[in-house]
């Protein structure tokens, strides 16, 4: 069970409380410094004897750790030569560390003298009394630069562990009225959401279940024809097992699973096994496409500006050295780039070069991959289904060749249609050039398909000599004979929502874009679906027709909060309910877009097209993070060719122990949106209210609903029960425990790294908090119980006295507790003998001390229900013989 507590966990920093008890005791120490010892000396170790000292090491300023030196009478430093190399790995190439490990030792120690020799710049600065590396550039291996800091984290050692065992149980109450109005009538109806989780290892098990009452608290969608009818009862969405195997980057879902597709294939899911590798899912700091990788060396120390199609994206300070950079923020197509050097002598120089991008690429040697087999399932009126006479079997493998040029094989069937096909992107010079192929075989015939596009993107064209900037072109097309068909298809018409099918032969686009000053940008777009009168129906609502369309897109900022775009064109893509709904000629087509941001709590977004008279506005505000946050919005739109409006808004606020939502959705015809009537077609007023109840290691607690892929109970420990705890900033607070009981974090992320501090009112005088706060790396569905403060948490103070009763000073030595021999913390005396241990428990603890003659024991007894500051008072040596 991870706690809060000293050497327990990784925390972001010490409580002020902390900091300011060790100030007080250090000064309380150095007061009582006698006059003698304050007095100059140009010796470091002016006692006589060998001392220890425990100092930093740094490599140019960056520390590397702690290390124990000593320092005889004449100054001469002796370093710990296994420490020492455990501390040199990561800055020092093979050569170096050999060089070290090569060095004589006695009884484990290398002298500072003898480190130089060997040709590793290692040098004591007597003024800051740390250890400082200066390698040669030659001396450093080659390092690698994340400019986009996409690199998976590293765990810390200390991290906090998930527990062996973890669920949660998310519930989600309703109530929905349908106002009277419609041919339905008034009614009221319940409705249950329950989402369970187990975690056992690395095994999940997920259920989703629903109770829907006798109101359908959804519409059915503007532009879409449901055929579906709304029943009452129990409804299972999903259950499923899942198994990860992080280092692969695979995922294994057994029972409802969901699948990955590329190029045509379908993804609808099934009951059954599916076995991925998804970099995406299971490594998500990691990037799979094109790095931008550029390496260069520096000479010495310096300043490297990176400058990414002429924007300053990073500032790194940069070692002498050779750097391989990667993760550049690239655009998609041709990125210019330019790093510019600064060295620690003031001298200035710039490296240029030019590298390419597109989110369809891999990076060289990488791959994604997907199988899978069961039968097919949809959702119909919220619940699943299964499709028991079929089965579908489906795979692909995307594989990148190099930097430029990456291919795909896939395959899919069901009991109908088999289809199967390849793939290849290639970045040229030029241009991204990608060509897809596929063939199937169903009770229609042989069919096949292809396709081919070319994208120029942020690339130097015709127009950029007037405007100075890169422009963006794309043209394809895409072929298809009748009979070719596609796996799943089913899935077009078994929801009952069905949406307008446009089936066709040929299908050309085409668009080309040019960036204005002052952040505006124009585009010429065209596209045109020839219709094929023989091709399988997939759904009754198929419109047979050519269809095309032709723009011109003026976008451009209007002052620093809004935006606006304006399209002119002619097209004939109406939305039709019929074939014969509209005529097949075209007409003038004119669309507006504004979107307002006029502070970072409120948007608000409005369109018009007027080829389908269709009409939308939508305004968001949100306030505050985690607990205390709430939002409201609202959205209205009008659709004049169906002759149909809809108006929905939404409160919604998130609290400590649950979450709370209230909305209205009105669905009218067309002449009530003019006359402010919405009871032309349903009116449905929901009230939700959300919790969620969790356990991990022997620990319960309520909270709002967990939508993160992990979660964290955070508790006091005994010696601070009944104080709040606080989990996160005062400005995004995450979960509070308190006297209801423990907090939960319901948003800690899968497979990334993740720091939040905590707080604890009214923390007793020098207890100790360790760093204050906690780190996870959650694998999927995993959950935490921290623990904050710790029975470790007094700090001691106190002056040690050797045989003769004279101060013990300048030693160091550990504090080991009785009861628990592996808990031990490090002790260190001044001049006077004055110590300080922080991180102690109540009990029995031995102090043992480095001394010349050998070493010297001390015990403190600290009482039991001792909580920060304890003062041990003057402690003698133990006698020989003692327990």
């Amino acid at each position: 069970m991870p706690t809060a507590g000293p050497n327990e966990a990784r925390y972001t920093d010490c409580t002020l409380v902390r900091l300011s008890v060790c100030f007080a005791l250090t000064a309380a120490i150095l007061i009582t410094v006698p006059a003698r010892a304050q007095q100059p000396t140009h010796r470091l170790n002016p006692t006589g004897k060998p001392i220890s000292l425990s100092v930093p090491l740094k490599d140019d300023g960056r520390e590397l750790g702690e290390i124990v030196v000593r320092i005889d009478h004449e100054d001469n430093l002796t370093i710990p030569k296994k420490a020492l190399i455990a501390q040199l790995g990561t800055p020092l190439d093979d050569k170096a560390r050999a060089s070290l490990e090569a060095l004589p030792d006695e009884n484990g120690y290398v002298a500072l003298a003898a480190v130089g020799r060997a040709g590793v710049a290692l040098e004591f600065d007597r003024g800051r009394l740390e250890l400082a590396l200066r390698p040669t550039a030659e001396q450093r291996p080659e390092g690698e630069v994340s400019v986009g800091r996409r690199h998976s984290p590293v765990a810390s050692s200390v991290a906090a562990k998930p527990a062996i065992f973890s669920s949660y149980l998310n519930a989600l109450f309703g109530v929905d009225h349908r106002w009277g109005g419609d041919a339905a009538g008034s009614a009221t109806g319940g409705r249950i959401e329950l989402q369970s989780v187990f975690r056992l290892y690395n095994i999940v098990l997920e259920n989703e279940l629903v109770y829907d009452g006798a109101v359908d608290a959804g519409f059915c969608p503007i532009g879409a024809w449901c055929t579906y009818l709304h029943e009452e009862g129990w409804k299972l969405r999903r259950s499923r097992f899942v198994y990860d195997i992080p280092h692969w980057q695979v995922r294994v879902q057994a029972g409802d699973a969901e699948l990955l597709a590329t190029g045509p294939q379908r993804s609808p899911e099934v009951l059954g096994i599916s076995i991925e590798k998804s970099p995406r899912k299971l490594e998500p700091g990691t990037s799979i496409r094109p790095v931008g990788r550029s390496s260069f060396r520096l000479e010495r120390n310096a300043d490297v500006e990176v400058i990414v199609n002429g924007v300053v994206v990073t500032r790194l300070r940069l070692r002498a050295g050779t750097h391989s950079l990667t993760d550049l923020p690239l655009g998609t197509g041709a990125n210019e780039v330019r790093l510019r050097i600064i060295d620690e002598t003031g001298a200035e120089r710039t490296l240029d070069f030019t590298t390419f991008y597109d989110s369809a690429l891999l990076g060289a040697g990488k791959s994604e991959w997907s199988v899978a087999a069961g039968v097919p399932s949809y959702f119909r009126d919220g619940e699943r289904h299964y499709k028991d006479d079929d089965h579908l079997v489906t795979g692909f493998f995307r594989w990148g060749l190099s930097e430029r040029l990456t291919s795909e094989v896939h395959a899919q069937a069901d009991r109908d249609v088999v289809m199967g096909g390849l793939g290849i992107f290639a970045m040229t010079p030029w241009a991204l050039v990608a060509m897809q192929g596929a063939v199937s075989e169903s009770d229609v015939g042989a069919g096949f398909m292809v396709s081919g596009a070319v994208e120029r993107s942020n690339a130097w064209g015709p127009f950029s000599y007037w405007t100075g900037l890169r422009e963006s072109a794309r043209i394809g097309a895409e072929y298809r004979s009748n009979a070719f068909r596609v796996p799943g298809e089913y899935v077009e018409t078994a929801s009952g929502i069905l949406y307008p099918q446009h089936p066709y032969w040929l299908k050309l686009y085409g668009s080309y874009s040019v960036p204005l000053r002052w952040g505006a940008s124009i585009t010429i777009s065209g596209r045109y679906q020839f219709s094929d009168p023989d091709a399988f129906a997939i759904s009754p609502w198929t419109i047979r027709g050519d269809r095309y369309g032709a723009d011109l897109t003026l976008s451009a900022p209007l002052n620093n909060w809004a935006t606006g775009s304006l399209s002119v064109g002619y097209s004939n893509e109406y939305f039709r309910w019929l074939p014969t709904d509209v005529e097949d000629g075209a007409d003038l087509r004119v669309m507006a877009r504004l979107y307002l941001r006029p502070d970072h709590r409120s948007t608000v977004t409005a369109s018009y097209d007027s080829l389908n008279q269709e009409t939308q506005v939508s305004g968001r505000y949100e306030h505050g993070q985690g607990v205390g946050r709430w939002e409201t919005s609202v959205d209205a739109s009008r659709f004049g060719r169906q002759e149909t409006g809809l108006v929905s808004a939404q409160a919604a606020y998130s609290g400590n122990r649950f979450e709370t939502r209230v909305s209205n959705t009105s669905l009218f015809e067309s002449d009530a949106w003019y006359s402010g009537r919405f009871d032309g077609g349903g009116n449905v007023t929901s009230v939700t209210l959300g919790t969620a109840v969790a356990f991990a290691d022997g620990a319960f607690a309520i909270g709002p609903p967990i939508r993160g892929h992990g979660f964290a109970i955070v508790e006091p420990h005994e010696s601070l029960a009944g104080r709040r705890v606080t989990v996160g900033a005062p400005d995004h607070v995450h979960a509070y425990a308190d006297r209801l009981g423990p907090g939960l974090v319901t948003d800690v992320p899968a497979y990334a790294s993740r720091s939040l501090p905590v707080d604890v009112d009214d923390l007793p005088l020098g207890y100790s908090l360790g760093q204050g706060g906690f780190e996870t790396n959650a694998p999927y569905r995993g959950g935490y119980r921290i623990v904050v403060g710790s029975d470790y948490s007094v700090t001691a103070y106190g002056t040690l006295l050797d045989a003769s009763g004279e101060p013990l000073n300048l030693l160091s030595g550990t504090a080991q507790q009785a009861e628990v021999p592996d808990k031990q913390v490090a002790v260190f005396t001044n001049a006077v003998g004055r110590f300080g241990i922080d991180g102690m428990a109540p009990g029995r603890w031995i102090i043992e001390m480095a001394a010349d003659a050998g070493p010297v024991r001390y015990v403190i007894e600290v009482p039991k229900g001792t909580d920060g500051l304890f003062r041990a008072g003057t402690l003698t040596p133990e006698k020989a013989g003692s327990p």
